[in-house]
């Protein structure tokens, strides 16, 4: 780690010792020292105040003599003193501002390549995957295979048309132009059905904007270290601004939570007081509680300004860096042009880690995003409590009492005291028809964030009595949390076409016979029957490093019956002793005069010539090359039944031979 990028350039402390010297040269200077034992003394002594007054303010209090005028001079040196205080205090704000910028691209760049680092090692671990479950071959089947978690296979310097477009590991035809529409857009929280006291727990969102009780634990900073202090997370920024995931910006998120502590804390401990939200006067909402079948529920919806195409949507999510806090699971998008009913876009073979989404183009005016979270991770959780002062009847007592910390915590009554209110998190409370309406108010990017720190200052400010002290204790907990960072919707037109050519793989044993297995979308709107479907998206295969290339069909795809020229779905690699010999006239064989060790594969990519397809694409998610290498034992075995091998029990009809195609 470059130690340069990360270095502490405060100069706080260098300044104010430089201050000190300065005092004692301006009185060399001005003849308040004359010899040169007081100037040997007064060094000593601008020595002496630095180290005591190190990192405190240097202005030094002096009080005017009661009954007695103040003096000018005294006046005067203390706002100086100020005045260099505050001046040093703007200078070690800028350094620490430029410093968190500077930190905060690095832990980026270090973010981003530690990312990388792991897509490479799932990438391997997805290999040895493959060969785990396929050790009963004997090492004969080799797979090779590309989920697009980087683009290190594919070799962009062999295409000649123009190169694909890789993005969240789906394979597109490239952009003519992109648009992420969200940015405009206004954002808000479906909460569903619920009751009356339920106010915004409902069916579809079971939580609380924010993150509002969880704490940090820090020693007090005394010579002892006796006693903690607890900082709510969000004392600046609790999170709770759902518009941030609409701004773009990775360094803003959106959180929404459930927590909860023991039982036994909340009524041994806390006397079941501080548990809960205000609502509106005396109604209120607990928030130390279990969702609903243990899953933390958030149903979000999107609003554009107007209806637009949209073709693809992302979504970066937020976790909390603890241990055991997982990413929130995408249950369900579903899309409406605001006329008709909400339709879901998501995928049947969609996973729980999926969070990008192509799709064929819809007209979109409301997009509602379901999220659900099963996972709760365990943290200290803070609790703002309130308690009746000690009357102090003995002030040796109380002294005493004060050192062995009798006068806090659970040896004083804990009492009633102004709760923490729906509307400090972001949430809506109006009084209509005598009832009181919850809700979640439209936000777009620019919206404020909410800040702890206000909220307990004004806590504090709303005390109706001098005799209640506010505080704050910790409690082992747990928290259910939905993170996202920011929602993409984007709106793509493509190019009419494009294509992909993979770096060469090589075999430690020559080549036998070769299959394709891939995870394609074709968009419906394309074709009319599967021989057009096809033809958006074709695969071809290269023995001879990419001179001449043969069209292979997906194990996956349907035959279609009476169609002549269809690729074989398997290939044979055949030697022949001269480029002379008469070829073979049976299916799938490719002939070569010399052992194969490296295969490459070819995706060519198209969509519809007009304008009523510019905005959807041909996808491909990933592609397995099976490939069986040539044994001893291969000698005696029909090349009937190790093709069956190959195909794994896939149904097909006899193909045709199909000749090579020449790439110039």
């Amino acid at each position: 780690m470059p130690q340069d990028l990360l270095k502490n350039n405060s100069q706080l402390l260098y300044l104010q010792a430089k201050q000190k010297f300065e005092v004692a040269k301006k009185k060399f200077e001005d003849g308040s020292i004359k010899t040169e034992t007081s100037l040997i003394q007064s060094v000593f002594q601008a020595f002496q105040d630095f180290f005591v007054s190190m990192g405190r303010p240097m202005m030094i209090p002096r009080y005017a003599i009661q009954d007695g005028p103040p003096w000018s001079e005294d006046y005067n040196n203390m706002m100086l003193e100020i005045k260099h205080d505050l001046e040093l205090l703007f200078q070690e704000i800028n350094v620490l501002s430029e410093a968190l910028y500077t930190d905060f691209n690095y832990n980026m760049v270090q973010y981003n390549m530690i990312t990388n680092e792991y897509n490479q090692i799932l990438d391997k671990l997805k290999n040895l995957e493959l060969v785990a479950t396929n050790l009963t071959d004997n090492g004969k089947i080799v797979f090779c295979r590309n989920d697009f978690l980087n683009q290190n296979q594919i070799d962009f310097q062999r295409i000649v048309d123009k190169p694909v477009h890789i993005d969240h590991g789906m394979v597109s035809l490239p952009n003519k132009n992109a648009q992420n529409t969200a940015t405009d857009a206004q954002v808000t929280i479906i909460v569903g059905n619920k009751t009356y006291q339920d106010f915004i727990i409902g069916s579809e969102s079971n939580g609380f904007p924010g993150n509002n009780h969880e704490i940090t634990v820090t020693p007090d900073g005394t010579m002892t270290g006796s006693d903690y202090l607890y900082q709510f997370i969000g004392a600046k920024n609790n999170h709770s601004s759902y518009g941030a995931v609409l701004d773009g910006n990775a360094n803003t998120w959106f959180e929404y939570e459930m927590v909860n502590i023991r039982d036994l804390d909340k009524s041994a401990v806390a006397k079941n007081l501080g548990l809960d939200f205000q609502v509106y006067g005396s109604q209120t909402i607990t928030w130390a509680s279990e969702p609903t079948d243990n899953k933390l529920k958030l149903h979000m919806q999107v609003l554009l300004p107007e209806p637009k195409q949209i073709n693809k949507i992302n979504l970066n999510m937020y976790t909390p860096p603890n241990v055991g806090a997982r990413p929130a699971i995408i249950k369900n998008i579903m899309i409406s042009d605001g006329k008709s009913e909400l339709q879901s876009i998501m995928p049947k073979d969609k996973k729980d880690d999926d969070y990008s989404f192509t799709f064929s183009p819809r007209l979109a005016k409301i997009i509602s995003f379901e999220f659900e979270q099963p996972y709760k991770y365990f943290c200290d959780i803070g609790h703002i409590y309130y308690e009746q002062k000690k009357e102090i009847t003995n002030t040796s007592a109380y002294v005493f009492d004060a050192i062995s910390k009798n006068h806090t915590g659970s040896n004083l009554p804990r009492v009633d005291g102004p709760l923490m209110g729906l509307q400090d998190i972001g949430v809506e409370v109006k009084l209509a028809n005598s009832s009181v309406e919850a809700y979640y108010p439209l936000q777009d990017a620019e919206s404020m964030p909410n800040a702890l720190e206000d909220v307990l200052n004004n806590l504090t400010e709303n005390l109706n009595s001098e005799n209640i002290d506010i505080g704050i204790e910790r409690f082992e907990g747990w928290r259910y949390c939905i993170g996202i960072r920011d929602i993409e919707i984007w709106s793509c037109e493509y190019l009419e076409s494009a294509e992909m050519i993979t770096m060469p793989y090589y075999f430690d044993k020559p080549l036998d016979k070769i299959s394709l297995s891939v995870d394609e979308m074709i968009p419906e709107d394309f074709y009319s029957n599967l021989t057009e479907k096809y033809q958006y998206l074709s695969y071809y295969i290269s023995i001879d490093d990419g001179a001449t290339w043969y069209p292979i069909t997906p194990l996956e795809r349907q035959s279609v019956s009476n169609v002549k020229d269809i690729p074989p779905k398997v290939y044979t690699i055949q030697q022949v002793s001269s480029e002379n010999q008469q070829m073979t006239q049976q299916i799938g064989y490719i002939e070569s005069t010399y052992p194969v060790y490296s295969v490459r594969l070819r995706a060519t990519f198209n969509r519809p010539d007009d304008d009523v397809h510019k905005y959807a694409s041909p996808i491909l998610k990933s592609y397995t090359i099976k490939a069986y290498l040539k044994t001893d034992n291969d000698a005696g075995a029909p090349s009937s039944q190790r093709t069956h091998d190959i195909e794994n029990d896939v149904n097909t009809t006899d193909m045709p031979y199909f000749s090579p195609v020449s790439k110039n």
